[in-house]
C-alpha cells in the first residue's frame, strides 16, 4: 500500500520551515497525536534524550540522513498514543510509517468540556 500523497505533502511542508503543526492520526487501531517535526529535529531530540551525540545515534540507527523525495515516515514530538481501551501514553518522540496511517486530521485532540443534557 502506498502512503497518502496528500499526507506526504503535508508532512513534508510541516516538517520544513513551517514549524509547530499539530496532527492527529489513526494508525492500526490507535490514535497518535503530536507536533510534526523534521527527521533532523527528531534525531537531535532522541540524541539528547539518550545523552549521545547525533553521530552516535546515526550509528545506532544505521541511517544516514538524506533528503530524497517524498517522506516515507512521520516524526512527532510530545506525542500521545491513545489505545482503543482509552489508555494514553505520552512520549517525547514518535516515528511512524506513513503507509500505516488509516486517517488523519490537522490539529491536536482537545477534551470536550461540553456536557449534554
Amino acid at each position: 500500500m502506498n502512503p497518502d500523497a496528500y499526507l506526504q505533502s503535508l508532512i513534508q511542508w510541516a516538517s520544513g520551515e513551517q514549524g509547530d503543526v499539530a496532527i492527529t492520526l489513526a494508525v492500526n487501531g490507535v490514535i497518535v497525536t503530536g507536533w510534526i517535526v523534521s527527521e533532523g529535529e527528531y534525531s537531535e531530540g532522541l540524541a539528547k534524550t539518550w545523552e549521545v551525540s547525533s553521530q552516535t545515534l546515526e550509528d545506532i540507527m544505521g541511517r544516514h540522513y538524506e533528503a530524497t523525495g517524498a517522506p516515507l515516515y512521520f516524526h512527532l514530538r510530545d506525542a500521545q498514543i491513545i489505545s482503543g481501551g482509552g489508555g494514553t501514553t505520552t512520549v517525547d518522540w514518535w516515528r511512524g510509517r506513513l503507509e500505516a496511517v488509516d486517517g488523519f486530521t490537522i490539529g491536536g485532540l482537545e477534551r470536550d468540556t461540553h456536557s449534554e443534557g
